[in-house]
């Protein structure tokens, strides 16, 4: 087999900038070639969509000619631009974000929400809500949208850059005809453009003459220069070299995995050791492509500027395509306009003939015999512009003939024939488009929310194709942004980033650190600085499109309402959620009082191991009791010896079975509150608890009467009757311990 050669490399091409320009002067006219027919389409889709009219950009030429010719109506009634709005502000409202998940080690979910919020910030500092506006615009209306990926320095005193996106013209932006992926992301090549009269070209390049007109080598059919204009372009294309990834490990156990390309200084010596013979379980290696960027700056036939080692492995320039197919080899791309058109008119003609068969029928004059209104003329020639209450007119001559009475001819009529077009060409507009117009929709048949939400699916699911490149558009995007911020933000530097609810933070780029992401305590209290390397880590990146966070407040705060209405037990636990989710004024400082009762009250619905103010005062009287049991053994012990009498010594003795009883209900009741019991649950508990101890002291002591003997060593005899007599009317009081406690006032 033939060895394969570089096209450009022959010796009549010239030098390296001759095959580059020839490289790139050619893969230029093969996309003029391969995106000529929809470039046309492009333009006249975009006038159709903003047709009115003063333009009279939906009407064809000679049609529109030939009805001012003839003073015929040729009127637009612009149902086409409604539905592109539709469909663009309905994007607008609720833009795809980036979702970022770590994959890999040495990352973490930290990582991916500053990752998140690094591409939230280089979105807004780009106004990127405008910039996918118009793409959006554009891809509804033409079948494609485009923007740029570049960077630029932070202001003119720094010398840190800062990524940027850039909105691009769809008719200045080529891209490889050979991509197979639908967001491009397997572009070799892509051209950014300009055309410049040659004034033009001058003011905004006064240091700069315009190169001859050819150039040794180039096309002769060369359009870059022109005796009108010039060509200025971008021209970026991908170069695919060899290298190697590897695996090793050293004798201590380190290891390091990489491009053999990228390999750090003292990892070379042992790729030169397994080199040579040591190769084993602890080195791998596998041939691997890697991609460059390049950029040149071309002017007619010169490159102005370039750069050959541009940061990024992918092209910079994202596309977000309508509708497109490959037909016969041929390109078909369209927005949801083309579908649109011939419906569109249909209704502006049908509209312009009914306005014209009204306004030709003749106005509606009274009919009268002038016998009738002799002497009546006046009355009668103001009945047009006069409301009379009556008009009188002679019914009889002269002679006594009856003279007929004025008669007023039929109104002008509408033509139905039109006006059942209209009706036609509206209802074929709706299924050209999926989207069915609200004034048309009839309520009596929409009666719940369901029905409404089932309508307004069914026109996400016609048009779900442009929201599908949409996605994979916001998707691409944050891949190269991710591919190129650990190149830009390569030096220690803090920057503010936003969250998803638009709070700011300052975020610590640290290239050197070994994790993506770590936390230092700062030096004023309770801060913590959070450092950052984009450098580590893999992540995954998904689209997803959903309501906006303003929009996702306004539903918390709906949701939350009506759980109150239903479960309002769970208030004081949920309050200070539901009113941060609320956006109307002193929301947020309602949410932060509630915060502060919770923590005094119920901290452990925030912190796990927190305990409340009940289980604190059980646990003082724990304390307290077990120091009291203390003292009362010890006078335990001097009673039995110095006591003769019995009644001490079982008083002592029911204290220490009490407060054994005690200790284990109290233990109970915090092992209860570790597993959610409420306060207001243990409050029950306790009660229950006292008046059972109670009963069981009163019944122990009544059990002890019965069971003394009848008569003590030193004290008075007592017959089992009398004890139990006693017992029953309190004669006999029996000591008791209550728990102390205190239930904060809801």
């Amino acid at each position: 087999m033939a060895e394969r050669r570089d096209p450009y490399d022959e010796p009549e091409f010239g030098d390296a900038t001759q095959k580059l320009l020839r490289e790139a002067k050619e893969r230029f006219k093969r996309a003029q070639e391969w995106e000529g027919g929809w470039r046309r389409l492009y333009i006249d889709d975009i006038k159709f969509s903003n047709g009115d009219s003063d333009n009279g950009w939906q009407w064809p030429d000679s049609v529109k000619e030939n009805r001012d010719q003839n003073a015929k109506p040729c009127l637009t009634v612009n149902r086409t631009k409604t539905i592109v709005n539709r469909l663009a502000n309905e994007a607008k409202k609720n833009p795809p974000e980036p979702r970022i998940k770590p994959v890999g080690d040495k990352v973490s979910y930290d990582a991916a929400q500053v990752w998140g919020e690094l591409i939230r910030h280089v979105q807004y500092i780009s106004n990127f809500q405008a910039v996918h506006g118009q793409a959006k615009e554009n891809q509804l209306e033409g079948g494609m949208g485009n923007w740029v990926i570049t960077h630029d320095y932070v202001d003119d005193d720094s010398f840190d850059q800062e990524l940027r996106i850039q909105p691009l013209d769809p008719m200045n932006v080529m891209l490889d005809c050979d991509i197979k992926q639908v967001d491009g992301s397997d572009a070799m090549w892509g051209f950014i453009f300009e055309e410049y009269n040659r004034k033009e070209f001058h003011r905004l390049h006064p240091n700069t003459s315009i190169p001859a007109p050819r150039s040794p080598g180039i096309d002769d059919k060369d359009d870059w220069i022109r005796s009108d204009g010039v060509r200025v372009a971008q021209y970026y294309r991908i170069v695919i070299s060899a290298d190697e990834l590897v695996y090793m490990e050293d004798e201590a156990g380190e290891s390091w995995t990489g491009r053999l390309s990228e390999i750090p200084s003292r990892w070379k010596s042992v790729v030169k050791e397994y080199r040579v013979g040591k190769q084993g379980a602890d080195f791998k290696s596998r041939e691997v492509k890697h991609r460059q960027l390049e950029w040149y700056k071309i002017i007619g036939s010169e490159i102005l500027d370039s750069d050959k080692e541009r940061a990024g492995k992918y092209i910079p320039i994202v596309r977000m395509p309508g509708r497109e197919r490959k037909i016969e080899n041929r390109l078909h791309r369209a927005g949801i306009v083309r579908a649109l058109k011939d419906a569109q008119r249909m209704y502006n003609y049908n509209t312009s003939g009914e306005v014209e068969v009204v306004a030709l029928q003749t106005k509606t004059p009274w009919l009268v015999p002038a016998a009738a209104i002799e002497g009546n003329e006046t009355a009668w020639g103001a009945a047009n512009t006069q409301n009379a209450a009556y008009l009188a007119y002679r019914h009889i001559d002269d002679e006594g003939n009856e003279i007929p009475e004025p008669k007023k001819p039929d109104a002008p009529a509408p033509a139905q024939g039109f006006l059942e077009g209209l009706r036609i060409a509206a209802a074929e507009m709706e299924m050209a488009s999926g989207i069915q117009m609200s004034q048309e929709v009839n309520p009596a048949l929409e009666r719940t929310p369901k029905a409404i939400d089932e309508r307004v699916r069914a026109s996400e699911v016609v048009n779900y194709d442009f929201v599908a490149t949409e996605m994979m558009a916001i998707h691409h995007t944050a891949v190269i942004l991710m591919d190129l911020a650990p190149h830009i933000y390569d030096t220690e530097r803090v920057i503010q980033t936003m969250a998803k609810d638009g709070t700011i933070r300052n975020i610590t780029v640290s290239p050197d650190q070994d994790e993506a992401y770590q936390e230092q305590k700062a030096q004023e209290e309770n801060e913590v600085n959070v450092l950052f390397n984009p450098k580590v880590g893999k992540f995954a990146i998904e689209a997803d499109v959903g309501p906006t966070y303003q929009t996702q407040r306004e539903e918390a705060w709906h949701a939350f309402t009506e759980l109150m209405k239903v479960m309002p037990d769970i208030a004081p636990v949920i309050a200070d959620l539901g009113f941060r989710a609320g956006d109307f004024p002193l929301a947020n400082e309602i949410a932060e009082r509630l915060m502060r009762n919770i923590k005094q009250t119920m901290p452990w619905v925030i912190e796990d191991n927190a305990i409340g103010p009940m289980v604190q005062k059980l646990q003082e009287d724990l304390n307290n009791l077990q120091q009291q049991n203390g003292e009362l053994m010890e006078r335990l012990s001097e009673a039995r010896i110095k006591s003769k009498g019995k009644d001490q010594l079982r008083d002592l003795e029911a204290q220490e079975a009490d407060d054994s009883r005690l200790t284990t209900v109290v233990d109970a009741l915090v092992k209860l509150h570790e597993i959610g019991v409420n306060e207001h649950e243990l409050l029950n508990l306790i009660r229950k608890t006292e008046h059972d101890m109670e009963h069981d002291t009163a019944s122990l002591e009544v059990e002890k009467q019965n069971q003394r003997p009848d008569s003590l060593e030193d004290g008075p005899t007592e017959t089992k009757s009398e004890s139990v007599s006693k017992s029953k009317t309190g004669t006999k009081k029996t000591k008791t311990h209550k728990i102390q406690h205190k239930v904060p006032r809801k």
